[in-house]
């Protein structure tokens, strides 16, 4: 028969446990009532179902099944604390999670917070209360109310928080970056681009992508001028560009974009920067409807060069003879990301935004039904919910009092996380030259994280 045992004064020959327990070292203020004030078992018909009920002073409790505790044993036997990793491949977890018959299967101890589960294997765990709650439980408040994070307009962000490139100083940079979604370094040398390659090279490995890891791009000043690269993208010419994200084609979209104005243009060319998150949040408080409707609905986004044939997209564009199809193409590209809603969650709260009205592929959101009214009907109602969700999310971005304006000048580096900050461009006149990249933000926060304090990186 299975017991609980309420309070258990450890003996003295385990009384290391307070300080270094599984292997691993451990902080413990002995006296301190914790969290929990009781444990019990919790019995189910299937065995697999057998749970443990962590009670705390405030009557709420916390139910952890068996095989979640043996999952998360930290025993050197199961987890290589040199290399941070598992050593289990989890094909027994459930058999090795069964509690011990011939042992008091668990015991806790309400003054030093310990949890020791004794399992029919010969086996011991033990865990400690904090670390349980920690590993288990996904805090909403916490992410609510996470420093890492401050959402922002026009109003609130006046201008891009921004350090110098003297002395330059990365963990301040990071802790602005993750903050804003938007930083800036100053001073950077802009005769040309190898100051600002040095600069990105120094902060996150390249994204690459088949734009090439480093960009130089702009208008010329006189016809003869040799051309920069080029590629059948807006972003190459001089018209007006509205609020986008990048790369919404690319099933790894890059995480972080980087510009530098090396040549600014006479008239126009103001660089526009829209927090995504915020106006997603806008969205959700204005019209929760409709957010769900863009966090759940797949979108499919292309990017398309040498592709201008009228039967693209049809079976027979792909059985043309390639020699007699856009005969001067040196190379053709089809980009294609499928299965992405434009507001990716997690808890309901937006971790990433996928807007690009440019590079969207036919919605394929309705479906070929029997004679049926009613399904007839919600497919038409499905489809068009999206569309005035979409509308709806793009009029508050699109919303002045929701973007920063600001003209970029030369020696002046700009870092966006694109994941969340939607950038775009007034239409200019004149002669302009830029450069930039995309770097993994993937790279940069295993960089970062180490340098910025838990409350700023617990949740990115």
């Amino acid at each position: 028969m299975f017991r609980s045992i309420n309070r258990l004064i450890l003996p003295q020959t385990r009384s290391r446990w307070c300080r270094f327990y599984q292997g691993r070292p451990m902080t413990v203020t002995p006296g301190i009532d914790d969290h929990v004030s009781n444990v019990v078992l919790i019995k189910s018909a299937d065995p697999k179902f057998l749970s443990i009920e962590l009670q705390m002073e405030d009557t709420e409790s916390l139910r952890i099944p068996l095989v979640w505790l043996r999952d998360h044993c930290r025993s050197e036997k199961f987890y290589d604390y040199k290399t941070n990793q598992r050593k289990s491949n989890v094909t027994s977890l459930f058999d090795q999670a069964r509690l011990s018959m011939h042992k008091v299967p668990f015991e806790f101890d309400k003054k030093h917070q310990l949890l020791t589960v004794r399992w029919e294997d010969g086996h011991e765990s033990t865990f400690n209360s904090k670390e349980l709650l920690d590993w288990a439980v996904f805090t909403r408040k916490d992410y609510d109310e996470c420093a890492s994070r401050t959402l922002w307009n026009a109003s609130t962000l006046r201008e891009i928080p921004s350090v110098s490139s003297q002395n330059f100083d990365f963990a301040v940079f990071a802790r602005l970056f993750v903050r804003f979604g938007v930083a800036a370094v100053l001073g950077v040398e802009s005769r040309n681009e190898k100051a600002t390659k040095k600069l990105c090279e120094s902060i996150a490995p390249y994204h690459g992508t088949f734009f090439g890891d480093f960009w130089v791009f702009g208008t010329n000043e006189k016809p003869n001028e040799a051309a920069y690269d080029k590629h059948e993208d807006s972003a190459y010419g001089n018209a007006e560009i509205g609020p986008h994200n990048d790369g919404t084609y690319m099933d790894q979209t890059p995480g972080i974009q980087v510009l530098h104005c090396l040549r600014q243009a006479n008239e126009g060319g103001e660089n526009i920067f829209v927090d995504g998150f915020a106006a997603a949040e806008q969205l959700k408080k204005e019209r929760p409807d409709l957010f769900d409707v863009l966090a759940t609905t797949p979108v499919e986004h292309h990017y398309l060069e040498g592709l201008d044939s009228p039967n693209f997209g049809s079976d027979d564009y792909f059985d043309e003879d390639p020699s007699t199809v856009n005969e001067k193409r040196k190379e053709k590209l089809h980009a294609r990301s499928v299965g992405k809603p434009v507001l990716h969650c997690f808890k309901h709260k937006v971790n990433q935004i996928t807007f690009n009205p440019y590079d969207r592929a036919p919605l394929r959101t309705l479906r070929v039904v029997e004679l049926d009214a009613s399904a007839a009907e919600r497919n038409v109602e499905l489809t068009v919910l999206w569309y005035e969700a979409y509308e709806k999310l793009s009029q508050i971005i699109h919303n002045e009092n929701n973007a920063l304006k600001v003209k970029l000048q030369p020696g002046t580096v700009v870092f966006f996380d694109n994941t969340r900050i939607l950038h775009a461009r007034s239409g200019f006149e004149g002669h302009r030259k830029m450069c930039g990249c995309y770097l993994s933000r993937d790279g940069f926060l295993a960089k970062a994280r180490p340098l910025l304090t838990s409350d700023y990186y617990k949740h990115i």
